[in-house]
């Protein structure tokens, strides 16, 4: 897995939180507890291609994988700026001080 969105990672761990005693049954072999945070998730991903079997629902959960989590909205790209730029103009309104 690639660097992965903090959605992803969330709910990826929310999946391992939900279906441990699963997940550590289909990979008794490995210590998941001991494998670094990347190959971790993706044995999470792929105990989860496993149990979703339907190509559709599989298109569906990565969508729903990544999607924004309850609570937390969206910031475009403007936004940022706009709150950059009134960040730099407080910093030098202080300086002048």
């Amino acid at each position: 897995m690639e660097q992965a969105p903090y959605e992803v990672v969330a709910r990826l761990f929310g999946i391992a939180d939900d279906y441990w005693f699963l997940i550590v049954a289909r990979y008794y072999q490995i210590d998941l507890l001991e494998v670094p945070l990347t190959k971790f998730l993706d044995l999470i991903l792929a105990w989860c291609r496993e149990v979703v079997h339907d190509e559709n629902e599989w298109e569906r959960f990565l969508y729903e994988l990544a999607e924004p989590l309850p609570g937390r909205r969206e910031v475009s790209e403007r936004a940022v700026e706009m709150e950059g730029e009134g960040f730099l103009v407080a910093m030098n309104t202080l300086r002048r001080s």
